[in-house]
């Protein structure tokens, strides 16, 4: 689970499986096919660094590391592909549904793609999206398929704390 101080992000691995991390001091996974570096915790999620092999994910617990890179992308927010990043301000928080379809299907579509065009993603499956506009917090969870298993995602925006200018 990778909890920071506004977005909770929870992947569980399948029980089985092999190698899922390169671990302190093992040799990574030869037959591995996807390896990603490991983030830190937010809210900078910084490049882990200084631990060698271990600070690399394979396979299925690098395609989750993907996944939550991505959609902690906000749009236009990386130079080089300003049309790249989840549309969170641009067609999610604050907006009103358009089309005839509700706010909650919209999003729903968004994230969707978004996950689906994550490397090694071949599907999702029972996505749901929790939005209240009240409590202003946001959840969603899914089942990701990948190519090297199927995991529960579950990804939420609670309500911030009093964060106003103290009087």
């Amino acid at each position: 689970m990778i909890v920071t101080q506004n977005f909770t992000l929870t992947i569980t691995p399948p029980a089985t499986g092999g190698n899922q991390t390169a671990g302190y001091g093992k040799a990574p996974n030869r037959n591995a096919t996807f390896i990603y570096r490991q983030l830190g915790s937010g809210p900078t999620y910084e490049p882990q660094w200084g631990n060698g092999l271990a600070n690399y994910l394979v396979d299925l617990p690098a395609v989750a590391q993907c996944i939550l890179t991505r959609l902690l992308l906000f749009m236009g927010e990386w130079w080089e592909s300003t049309l790249d990043g989840t549309p969170w301000f641009q067609q999610i928080l604050g907006t009103a549904p358009s089309g005839g379809s509700t706010l909650q299907q919209q999003v729903t579509l968004i994230l969707q793609n978004r996950i689906l065009s994550t490397p090694y993603v071949t599907g999702v499956s029972n996505l749901e999206v929790a939005m209240n506009t009240v409590t202003r917090s946001f959840s969603m969870t899914c089942d990701v398929q990948t190519a090297f298993g199927v995991t529960p995602l579950v990804f939420s925006y609670p309500q911030p704390g009093n964060q106003g200018i103290p009087q």
